[in-house]
């Protein structure tokens, strides 16, 4: 006999519901908090920890939770060329040899600093600067998988002229990493320029499934780009020909400006190379900036 439910029938039901609802939420949120503040307290005591994190006899800054995740990408994309200018420059070239493809470009101001490997390539420049851009670009102009890892200065502060250059050298389905040097990056940091690239160019994405280790020097900064890179116009290298990922001022002089006089300088570190040698007038920071 089918028996024809009443009204009350279904508020009872919705009350049973209801309060699965309110119980699976709690336990969720519950369990959300308590995973937020597992992660937070690792964080703080990696910090606090100062591990000398080093890979093959060198020093590595990069953590190495976020090295597990780059060989990934490197492996998934079949990158045939990266360009860094953190700590990871030497740990991605092992990478490239491992797989038999792939070139890594490390732009830095300190010759040698990265190491030497078989594929890796040095541009000696501060990194935001106009012949660095210019060697980056001419580079990965014809490269159909670019990879492009960007590491903010001590300070932890990265210009966002200069991410949105580097960012310009990223092929479709590729992405731009950005390494904050810390799992605890401070305000007003690498954070705010990936948040102003995120919000001028709408072609790339948070991609939060490679944080799966759940501390990471990249939060919210592993960038995939989903569209076409635009166009390299043809003269023109960016914002970042004026200033280095750390915001400092980088000023160059190549032998077509020699008949410009000196550059100015601008502290008491400034070091001034011969006119017309291609040198840069520049005050080093610990990314090799200007």
């Amino acid at each position: 006999m089918l028996v024809r439910p009443t009204p009350a029938t279904f508020d009872r039901a919705g009350a049973r519901l209801s309060d699965m609802w309110r119980a699976t939420a709690r336990r969720l949120y519950i369990g959300r908090a308590a995973e937020r503040e597992t992660v937070a307290a690792f964080e703080r005591r990696y910090v606090d920890a100062d591990i000398d994190f080093r890979w093959m006899g060198g020093t590595m800054a990069t953590c190495p939770l976020d090295l597990w995740v780059y060989q990934e990408i490197v492996h998934e994309l079949a990158s045939e060329l990266i360009i860094s200018t953190s700590a990871s420059a030497r740990y991605l070239a092992a990478v490239c040899q491992l797989t038999g493809r792939g070139e890594v470009v490390w732009i830095g101001a300190e010759p040698g600093a990265a190491g030497h490997q078989p594929r890796l390539r040095e541009v000696t420049a501060p990194a935001g600067s106009a012949e660095a851009l210019a060697q980056a670009a001419d580079l990965a102009a014809d490269k159909a998988s670019v990879l492009v890892i960007v590491g903010a200065g001590g300070d932890g502060v990265l210009a966002p002229e200069a991410l949105r250059s580097y960012a310009a050298l990223v092929t479709q389905g590729s992405y731009l990493i950005v390494d904050a040097g810390a799992p605890l990056p401070a305000p007003g940091g690498a954070a705010v320029a990936v948040e102003e690239l995120l919000r001028h160019d709408p072609g790339f994405v948070v991609d939060a499934s490679r944080e799966k280790f759940y501390l990471s020097f990249s939060r919210r900064a592993y960038l995939r780009r989903t569209g076409p890179r635009p166009p390299r116009q043809p003269g023109r290298l960016g914002p970042a020909d004026a200033q280095g990922p750390c915001g400092r001022r980088a000023r160059s002089r190549g032998a077509g400006r020699a008949g410009q006089g000196q550059a100015a300088q601008e502290g008491p570190r400034a070091a001034q190379g011969p006119a017309g040698a291609g040198s840069a007038s520049t005050t080093p920071c610990s990314s090799g900036c200007a």
